[in-house]
């Protein structure tokens, strides 16, 4: 098992990946179960994290039956055997591209199974978290993928010891910062602002964030501020000098400088055909 200094370098490289690779989320579903039963197979690719909320019945992990009760976590590694026969509740799952030789596979840094009925143990409260999640994954926002940071930051691993309390804590703080940055209109917040909403001096903020996204803050800004520029463009209803002004530049001409360097064109082409960039 790797100690807990690996095991947080892993989960931060990790969520790191997830703003420089945004491909590698290959699946998001959330969905009612009813009745679902899927053969044991294999995805020798990709990495599947399972939530299942108030589903009853069995798994098969690793190629072993277990029964499924409750609240429960699965953690499905690259060529290993999973299938399910269940009923009731919800499945939530997430697919990410990942190679048999990534540290986070070759360690197994995530228990397979991890399970618990009590109201506010760390798993039902990881549930609320996953509760708020788009239904898929068809646009890979910053949003999504911070949310999806947060969650894998969150699960259990093997070592219970490897992520303590505080760096949990931190971790909710934090997505309160992301979701300031995300919700707001114009100018982007300051970042005493998003340290204060983190509850966390700004030194400090700048180091828990740079630890848990693997980015300084003013990176994830400008992703997301470009993020909604684009989707205002490509929607066709606003001008470029619009686009300026809802992303908080003070004039047109410095909004599309910004753009063209990022983008490799200017607003007004990317507008006429946002598919070439």
């Amino acid at each position: 098992m790797a100690t807990r200094t690996e095991t947080l370098l892993m989960l931060r490289g990790l969520c790191g990946d997830l703003f420089r690779k945004p491909g590698m989320v290959r699946d998001v579903v959330s969905a009612d179960v009813g009745r679902f039963s899927i053969r044991p197979h294999r995805h020798h690719d990709e990495l599947q994290l399972d939530l299942l909320n108030g589903c009853v019945g069995s798994a098969i992990v690793d190629g072993e039956s277990l029964d499924v009760d409750g609240v429960t976590l699965l953690t499905h590694y690259p060529g290993r055997r999973h299938g399910y026969d269940l009923q009731g509740g919800r499945r939530w799952h997430l697919k990410l591209a990942m190679r048999q030789l990534s540290p986070v596979v070759r360690t197994r840094v995530w228990a397979t199974q991890h399970a618990s009925t009590a109201k506010k143990s760390p798993v039902v409260l990881l549930a609320s978290g996953i509760a708020q999640l788009p239904k898929t994954a068809d646009e890979r926002s910053p949003r999504l993928l911070a949310m999806i940071a947060e969650l894998l930051s969150l699960w259990p691993v093997r070592d219970v010891s490897a992520i303590d309390a505080s760096t949990v804590d931190d971790t909710r703080d934090l997505a309160a910062a992301v979701r300031l940055i995300q919700t707001t209109s114009g100018k982007p917040p300051s970042l005493d602002a998003l340290a204060a909403t983190a509850h966390l001096s700004r030194r400090h903020f700048v180091r828990r964030f740079r630890e848990h996204f693997n980015c300084a803050p003013g990176d994830f800004i400008n992703a997301d501020r470009l993020a909604k520029a684009k989707a205002l463009l490509a929607g066709g209803g606003a001008t470029a000098s619009e686009t300026g002004t809802a992303v908080g530049f003070a004039n047109a001409s410095a909004f599309s400088r910004w753009f063209t360097r990022h983008v490799g064109q200017t607003p007004d082409r990317f507008r006429r055909d946002p598919h070439v960039a």
